[in-house]
């Protein structure tokens, strides 16, 4: 008889099982294991997601999140993000498709974000496109203001950093102009700071 090669809780981390190696396998708790006011919140969040309480299902799957510290469960980002574009709060549904994609490099967290992400750049930049007028007239208050309503729409929008920055620099507004330029740069290298 062939003896039974023992395998480590660990073996799910390794390499060679793991087809994507910038994503680390979550693994999937039990709902036995499960700390039950997540459980309950959770349940909560999936009622009202199917009812269309958009709102209840934020509420329920914020308060779930608070309960899974350990970040096991991109489901209830997922489904949070859901219910905020549902809203129409892009930029929060955006960011919590985000988190789910990154916690299980899943295609559909990913393929949502990227929806998302569309109709929030394609929200700014009609603002986006008034500040560049305004700049091209050297109006640079209004141009500051158009890009900064650009920026509120989407948070990401690294270009409107940067013309925001062109234009406190010309208003003398260095700390300011200098500040955004850091922001533009952070985004453009694909991180939020």
């Amino acid at each position: 008889m062939k003896p039974r090669k023992l395998t480590s809780a660990f073996s799910v981390f390794s390499p060679s099982k793991n087809p994507n190696p910038d994503y680390l396998p979550i693994p999937y708790l039990p709902s036995s294991m499960q700390d039950p006011r997540m459980a309950r919140a959770k349940k909560k969040g999936n009622e009202a997601l199917q009812i269309q309480d958009w709102r209840a299902a934020i509420t329920a799957y914020s308060e779930a999140i608070a309960h899974d510290p350990g970040m096991k469960y991109s489901k209830l980002y997922f489904r949070r993000g859901m219910a905020y574009e549902k809203l129409g709060v892009l930029s929060r549904a955006a960011n919590d498709y985000a988190i789910a994609f990154n916690l299980t490099g899943g295609s559909g967290a990913l393929t949502a974000y990227e929806n998302v992400y569309q109709q929030l750049h394609s929200s700014a930049a009609p603002e986006f496109a008034d500040g560049k007028a305004a700049a091209v007239k050297e109006k640079w208050k209004l141009a500051v203001s158009f890009f900064t309503r650009a920026i509120e729409v989407d948070g990401q929008y690294g270009q409107a950093y940067f013309q925001r920055g062109l234009a406190y620099e010309k208003l003398g507004e260095h700390k300011l102009a200098l500040e955004d330029m850091v922001k533009a740069e952070y985004r453009a290298q694909g991180r939020q700071r």
